[in-house]
C-alpha cells in the first residue's frame, strides 16, 4: 500500500512539475517577442454599407393591340351603288362622302310629298281662318291641323332617308378595302369596307386576380410586338370593374400614340406591367 501511494505522489508531483514548466517557458516566450514587436498582423475583411432601395415589382403578360375607333360600312337604306369616293388604303376624314346610293325613287317620293305638304298647310290655313269666324268646328279645324302635321313628318321622314343614300366617315382614320363596285345592289347586311382609327391603339390584357388591387389608371406600362425589338410606352385609361369568374382575371385596357402606323391592329404582344414597389 505505501509503495502504491508513494508511486501515486511521484506522478502527481512531476506532472505538475511540467504544467508549471510549460507555462513559464510559455510566459517567458511571450515576454520575449513583446520585446522584439512581433505581433500578428490584422486580418483583412470586407464590409458592404446596407441601404434602403425600392425593389421594382414587375410582371409580364400577353396582350393584344385593338384600333381605337374600328367600324364596319353598311348602308342603312338598300339601293344601287351610283358612285364611290374613297380609295381602298388611303386616310379619310370625319364626315366625309365614302359612297352614294341611287336616290332617284326617294326624290320622287319627297316630290309627291312637298306637294301634299303645302296642299295640307293651305288647307290648314283656311280651316284656321274659317274656325275664327265660327264657320267650322273645333274638330274640324282639328282633322285638318293633324293631316298637315302628318303630311309634314312624312316629307321629313323622305328627307332623312335621302341624307342616308350618302354614306359617310363617322370619323378620321384610314380605310379598308371595299367589297363591292359601282352598281352594286347594296342593303344594310353588305359589308361595303371597314374604317379603322390607329393614330391611337388600346392594348388590352388580363392579370391574375390576386394582383388585381396592386393596379391603378394612369399607370405607365412598356411592352413589345413581335420581330421588332423596340420598347413602345402606353398608360392604362381602363380597368374592368369586375373579375372574371371563369378565368379569376381582371381585364386592363391601355392606350398608346401610334403616329407612325407601326402598331397594327390585331398584333400580339408582351407586356411588363409595374406593380406597387416593395421596399
Amino acid at each position: 500500500m505505501k509503495i502504491k501511494t508513494i508511486t501515486i505522489s511521484l506522478f502527481v508531483i512531476a506532472l505538475l512539475g511540467l504544467i508549471g514548466y510549460r507555462v513559464f517557458s510559455n510566459a517567458e516566450e511571450s515576454a520575449k517577442n513583446n520585446k522584439k514587436g512581433d505581433k500578428k498582423p490584422p486580418m483583412m475583411v470586407d464590409a458592404v454599407i446596407v441601404s434602403e432601395k425600392d425593389f421594382a415589382n414587375t410582371i409580364s403578360l400577353s396582350g393584344s393591340i385593338e384600333a381605337n375607333e374600328n367600324v364596319e360600312i353598311r348602308s342603312e337604306v338598300s339601293g344601287i351603288v351610283e358612285k364611290i369616293y374613297f380609295t381602298e388604303g388611303t386616310n379619310v376624314s370625319k364626315g366625309q362622302v365614302l359612297l352614294k346610293v341611287n336616290d332617284i325613287e326617294l326624290r320622287a317620293q319627297l316630290s309627291q310629298a312637298i306637294t301634299r305638304q303645302s296642299l295640307a298647310s293651305e288647307n290648314e290655313r283656311r280651316a284656321k281662318l274659317l274656325l275664327q269666324k265660327e264657320a267650322i268646328s273645333q274638330e274640324e279645324y282639328e282633322i285638318a291641323s293633324a293631316e298637315f302635321r302628318s303630311l309634314k313628318a312624312q316629307t321629313q321622314l323622305i328627307q332623312a332617308q335621302i341624307a342616308k343614300t350618302s354614306i359617310r366617315a363617322p370619323f378620321s382614320g384610314k380605310i379598308g378595302l371595299r367589297n363591292i363596285s359601282p352598281g352594286t345592289y347594296v342593303t344594310p347586311t353588305t359589308l361595303i369596307t371597314k374604317l379603322v382609327s390607329s393614330n391611337q391603339v388600346k392594348i388590352s390584357f388580363s392579370i391574375p386576380e390576386k394582383y388585381a388591387s396592386e393596379v391603378e389608371n394612369n399607370t405607365p406600362i412598356q411592352f413589345t410586338i413581335p420581330n421588332n425589338t423596340e420598347k413602345f410606352t402606353a398608360k392604362i385609361y381602363a380597368i374592368e370593374p369586375e373579375i372574371e369568374t371563369s378565368t379569376r382575371t381582371l381585364k386592363i385596357r391601355a392606350i398608346a400614340e401610334n403616329p407612325n402606323g407601326k402598331l397594327l391592329a390585331g398584333t400580339f404582344a408582351t407586356i411588363e406591367l409595374p406593380l406597387k414597389n416593395i421596399k
